[in-house]
């Protein structure tokens, strides 16, 4: 005896979206299926040519870690199904992940004088360095590219707001892959009192 899947029961497999990525990896999250056995988990590099990553994850499960062989820069595809009783639903619509560094964050004032801001943020792991930019003229601007998670930005005027924000990245093949940037950090320098 055959059976097949009902197309509302196909329809209500599980949804997939992207958690988090680092240069060499994709995180993904789903929507629990509460009639799953287990799930199928697929990735295309052109949402048209698929193939199966990871078969037979639990039916508790509802997060994966893509890190086989993927490019720093390159757009990847997913997309999951249900194995049910009598079954597999249809594949969710598909989601694009690119392994780039994560957002940096936390970017805050480190310390303040007359002419000078020292920035700090939080670590970005697996990266090359960090790009330093302000808004000037109507536009962002680089000050300077590090490798640690802090710069002191200089020859600022005393009562005027600067804007700031910072992008991980990392080099490939002698190109930099940036990650988000930060949140923008409004500030300005401040009088220091003499003794």
């Amino acid at each position: 005896i055959s059976a097949t899947m009902s197309s509302a029961a196909a329809a209500a497999g599980p949804v997939i979206k992207v958690k988090s990525v680092t240069p060499t990896s994709v995180t993904l999250y789903w929507t629990k299926d509460s009639s799953a056995l287990s799930y199928e988990l697929e990735r295309s590099t052109d949402a048209k040519t698929w193939t199966k990553i990871k078969t037979g994850i639990a039916k508790d499960t509802t997060e994966y870690t893509d890190s086989k062989s993927l490019t720093t820069g390159k757009s990847y595809a997913y997309r999951i199904r249900s194995k049910r009783l009598l079954g597999y639903t249809d594949y969710s619509a598909y989601v694009v992940g690119k392994p780039v560094p994560a957002q940096v964050t936390g970017l805050k004032v480190g310390g303040a004088n007359n002419t000078q801001v020292k920035l700090v943020w939080n670590k970005v792991s697996s990266i090359s360095g960090y790009t330093v930019q302000y808004y000037t003229s109507g536009a962002w601007k680089t000050i300077k590219n590090v490798t640690t998670n802090s710069y002191i930005v200089s020859g600022l005027k005393l009562g005027t707001n600067y804007n700031f924000r910072v992008a991980a990245y990392k080099t490939v093949s002698g190109t930099k892959v940036y990650g988000a940037v930060s949140a923008t950090l409004k500030t300005s320098p401040i009088l220091v009192a003499t003794s």
